[in-house]
C-alpha cells in the first residue's frame, strides 16, 4: 500500500456539490438540512490546505486520510464531530461533550475511514518505504 503527502482542495464547495454524496448508489446516509449543508461547506473550507497522509481508496480514485499534522487536529476533529452528527450512523449525535472526552484521552474510535474524492486532493509525493 502506496502512501502520498497530500493537501486537501476542499474549499469553495456548493451546497449543489455537498447534496450530490447524498444522492445516487454511492449515497453516503440522509440528506441533510440546510443549516447542515452550510456546516459542511465551513468543515470543508477549513480543512482547505491542510497537508495530510493518505492511500487510495481500496476502489475508486478516492484517497483515504491515514495522518495530519498535530496543528491540524481541530480541523480534523471538527470533521469527524460533524459526520457523527448523521441521525442514523452517528455514534455521537447531539453529543459533543462525550465527543470532545473521548477525542482528548484518544479513546475515539470512528465508525467509518476519511475519505476524499480525487479532486479533493493534490498528492504532493510519494513517500518511500524505511528499509530495514
Amino acid at each position: 500500500m502506496d502512501l502520498y503527502r497530500a493537501r486537501l482542495k476542499t474549499a469553495g464547495k456548493t451546497p449543489e456539490q455537498i447534496l450530490a454524496d447524498y444522492e445516487g448508489p454511492n449515497q453516503i446516509g440522509p440528506k441533510p438540512d440546510e443549516k447542515e449543508v452550510t456546516l459542511w461547506i465551513q468543515v470543508y473550507n477549513n480543512l482547505h490546505g491542510i497537508d495530510v497522509i493518505v492511500v487510495k481508496d481500496f476502489v475508486g480514485d478516492d484517497y483515504v486520510v491515514t495522518s495530519w499534522k498535530d496543528e491540524d487536529d481541530y480541523k480534523i476533529m471538527e470533521y469527524f464531530y460533524l459526520a457523527e452528527q448523521d441521525p442514523l450512523f452517528g455514534t455521537y449525535f447531539e453529543e459533543r461533550e462525550e465527543f470532545l472526552k473521548d477525542w482528548k484521552s484518544n479513546e475515539y474510535c470512528p465508525s467509518a475511514t476519511v475519505i476524499f474524492a480525487n479532486n479533493d486532493v493534490e498528492i504532493i509525493e510519494k513517500l518511500e518505504k524505511a528499509k530495514n
